[in-house]
């Protein structure tokens, strides 16, 4: 094998599989992770655990179904777990250019009511995250700025970045640290 042979083989292997590890812009990185997604529906069962502060813990789960592909779209998320949660429902429409709009279902009350602006930032059913944490959010919705490597987490590198609101009085939150993967456009963990 020639010289130039085996350069470009070399050139070509050493060519990252995501293009965006590469760039140090962090609105390229998240880009990426934003139009990653292709689907046109999804589903998921899961569960997690609310840990209060006396120690005490609970489970909920819940199913996740979205139909339509991210950015327009409707995803209604209902709770199976525990028995006084069974049923409650939210179900969330976006349509670009337009505030998500949330709607919250309870059983017990047979009633579906509007989520407001202003509650988007209440705990949702007893936990940490808030009405703005489930809805979706839009690559335009922030702006965002590279904080350099991000360390690594089970096994992959990550680039730390820093995402402020483009709107503050959209969100609840001044700033958000997500910390990407550079092997694939994901989101490791999210502050």
């Amino acid at each position: 094998m020639n010289r130039a042979r085996r350069l470009g083989l070399i050139f070509i292997l050493c060519v990252p599989a995501w293009p965006a590890a590469a760039s140090n812009d962090a609105r390229d990185i998240m880009a990426a992770v934003f139009h990653q997604d292709t689907s046109q529906d999804a589903f998921m069962s899961a569960s997690f655990e609310v840990f209060a502060p006396d120690g005490h813990s609970a489970r909920k789960s819940f199913s996740y179904r979205r139909i339509g592909s991210a950015g327009e779209n409707r995803t209604l998320l209902v709770f199976s777990e525990p028995a006084e949660l069974r049923g409650v429902a939210l179900l969330s429409i976006n349509r670009p250019g337009l505030s998500e709009r949330q709607y919250l279902y309870v059983p017990a009350t047979q009633r579906v009511r509007s989520v407001a602006q202003q509650q988007r930032s209440a705990r949702f059913i007893g936990t940490d995250f808030s009405f703005e944490d489930i809805e979706e959010r839009e690559l335009d919705d922030f702006n965002y700025q590279s904080q350099g490597d991000g360390g690594s987490f089970e096994g992959h590198k990550s680039r730390l970045i820093l995402a402020t609101p483009v709107d503050a009085a959209r969100s609840q939150y001044k700033f958000l640290n997500f910390w990407v993967a550079l092997d694939a456009p994901v989101i490791l963990q999210a502050e």
